[in-house]
């Protein structure tokens, strides 16, 4: 095992454990405050938390999100740190132990991945979603309901009487 690969794994594992320190704070509404100011307006934490990752109606549900992807992380370096330890930094080499915990940890990843797509999109399954923002849309019912307001708010053009 190399300095590389556990300086990664100690890395991921101390990103899983904060995760794991602030799933009660999220679970209890942390994310949906608003108490962070920004450019002289208030903004909620995960306005603030994923600010670079497109508009509000995306931050809001990659925040819904924080679950299935503190889930997906967290099965994640358990992986890794299986398949390090036997031996998985051998490529083709490596022992099938180690190739055994590559495929499931990949299985596990992609599973919590497609899980968090629904939760980001629509707000389902409710199980996963934090108590305090259960009520809300999904993003794909906030983006049509903001489509259908801009539509009715633009005027049609009239049909001219000459042709």
């Amino acid at each position: 095992m190399s300095v590389q690969e556990i300086i990664v794994g100690v890395v991921g594992a101390l990103v899983g454990l904060g995760e794991l320190v602030m799933l009660p704070v999220v679970w209890r509404g942390w994310f949906s405050r608003r108490e962070t100011r920004f450019r002289g307006r208030l903004i909620s934490h995960g306005d603030a938390a994923f600010m670079f990752w497109g508009g509000p109606i995306v931050r809001r549900g990659l925040a819904r999100a924080f679950v299935p992807v503190m889930l997906a992380w967290c099965g994640g370096v358990v992986g890794y740190w299986v398949a390090a330890l036997n031996g998985g930094a051998a490529g083709a080499r490596a022992p099938q132990a180690a190739k055994v915990a590559a495929v499931v940890t990949a299985v596990w990843f992609g599973v919590w991945l497609v899980v968090a797509a629904p939760v980001v999109l629509l707000n389902r399954p409710k199980l996963l979603v934090p108590p305090s923002q259960r009520g809300e849309p999904g993003a794909f019912a906030e983006w049509q309901s903001a489509r259908r307001k801009r539509s009715q708010r633009r005027p049609r053009p009239r049909a001219s009487a000459h042709r």
